[in-house]
């Protein structure tokens, strides 16, 4: 028995998702509106930037998709600004890295706090670059020297979840068995989420285990109070992430 010839259905192209793809194009605009305000050619900024000229001009042409994240973050340190000002079209303490500590938000405004990333839109973004000051979620208050650091992925130790903030504090002292965080003030290396195991007879170098490595391939860390450009804070708390 004959049957009726029927029209081949052909797969749907695949164009990915299109919020995403919006994101991918919002974000090109405001690299090109960037490059514009700094009166640059293309070449200067990729001679400045140590990034090729070709591939910036790919970019901006829409012959690629998005900038690899690590050439998104040669850009910004070359220009001594941040990913989210070039990139989001993003200005002011929200986004912006900071050298000082700002002055917190008074009245019913959120507070402003060092967080090791960026906040945006309710979200922790991780970055193993300089920690910068960024506004807290609405009704997160800390006090004192308090700060917050994001988690940065799922290979943590298993008392810590990917969308957890710590809240550490600079001014507590770890004592054996307590999680601290050693941060590099410089940003030349991530904040490293540390045990304390042990600690030198003077107290002043603290022994431990770097959590973010895992326990398989767990990392000892040398954490030193007096060494230049570092930081040693007391993990005393957690939050949910958004």
């Amino acid at each position: 028995m004959c049957r009726p010839s029927q029209k081949k259905r052909g797969k749907p192209p695949k164009t990915g998702h299109r919020l995403m793809h919006s994101i991918i194009e919002q974000q090109r605009q405001n690299f090109i509106r960037w490059q514009q305000g700094t009166g640059m050619s293309l070449l200067a900024i990729a001679e400045r930037a140590n990034l090729s000229e070709a591939g910036l001009r790919q970019y901006k042409n829409g012959k690629t998709d998005d900038m690899m994240h690590k050439n998104k973050m040669k850009l910004a340190q070359a220009f001594n600004t941040t990913v989210a000002a070039i990139f989001d079209g993003e200005t002011g303490t929200g986004t912006a890295l900071a050298t000082t500590h700002p002055t917190p938000a008074g009245g019913t405004q959120p507070a402003t706090v060092p967080v090791h990333g960026k906040l945006s839109k309710g979200s922790l973004y991780w970055s193993q670059h300089p920690t910068g000051f960024v506004e807290a979620p609405a009704g997160m208050t800390l006090s004192g020297d308090v700060f917050a650091i994001r988690m940065p992925d799922s290979s943590m130790a298993p008392r810590f979840k990917p969308r957890e903030i710590l809240l550490c504090d600079p001014n507590e002292a770890p004592t054996l068995g307590d999680e601290f965080v050693y941060v590099d003030m410089s940003g030349e290396t991530p904040v490293q989420i540390v045990t304390c195991s042990g600690m030198s007879a003077n107290g002043e170098t603290l022994y431990g285990i770097n959590s973010v490595a895992g326990n398989a391939n767990a990392e000892r860390v040398e954490a030193s109070r007096t060494a230049n450009s570092k930081m040693i804070a007391r993990v005393v708390g957690l939050l949910i992430g958004h």
